[in-house]
């Protein structure tokens, strides 16, 4: 992902308003809605792999307002940029997703009084899920991929206390990050072995 300074020009005397520049480093957007209006809300659906992700953030229209209008460094604009990405809100396939907006009793938040939420809903329902086959084909891909990196985090040096691999590319790390990088990627594999199994 791009930082603030390369995707905005921040040099001399500058003004952003445009939060799209840097919505657009966060991941694919498969769907957005914007609110029709001078202040309001954005909502965005994100792909990234077989992730899916969710944000709402509200924006104004002065920088009394309006978190980016009021930024007045770089700084600022990549706090805010950080601060916008860490509320994207992950789900580990778009079946979650779907079940997350269904679920959810929208009636009782804020952005159901938006005309343009309720459709943004309606769109988000009507989004297109794999086919079991197409599931079970995709999680046999990645849990080979996972394997795959497993079977390269075995070299281990005695003097230095640190695992190396190869896969994707050579990474060193301390032996207490490494197990804990395994640790990650056995959980990751075992949810996928058992979501495989209830296809």
């Amino acid at each position: 992902m791009k930082r603030a300074e390369e995707i905005y020009n921040l040099t001399g005397d500058w003004y952003l308003c445009d939060y799209q520049p840097m919505l657009n480093e966060f991941g694919e957007i498969i769907l957005q809605r914007d609110e029709e209006n001078y202040q309001g809300d954005s909502f965005l659906i994100y792909k990234d792999g077989d992730k899916f992700g969710y944000l709402n953030f509200g924006w104004g229209s002065c920088s009394g307002c309006d978190a980016l209008q009021a930024c007045s460094n770089t700084k600022q604009v990549q706090e805010l940029m950080d601060d916008l990405y860490s509320r994207i809100k992950w789900f580990d396939s778009i079946h979650e997703l779907k079940s997350y907006f269904a679920n959810k009793d929208w009636s009782i938040d804020y952005q159901w009084s938006i005309s343009e939420f309720r459709e943004f809903v309606k769109e988000v329902a009507l989004l297109r899920e794999d086919t079991p086959s197409e599931r079970r084909i995709n999680i046999a891909r990645e849990i080979m991929d996972l394997e795959g990196v497993l079977r390269a985090c075995d070299v281990y040096d005695e003097d230095y206390g640190l695992f190396s691999f190869n896969y994707p590319m050579r990474v060193v790390l301390p032996k207490e990050l490494n197990e804990g990088f395994i640790e990650v990627i056995k959980q990751r594999i075992c949810k996928l072995q058992k979501e495989f199994e209830e296809l």
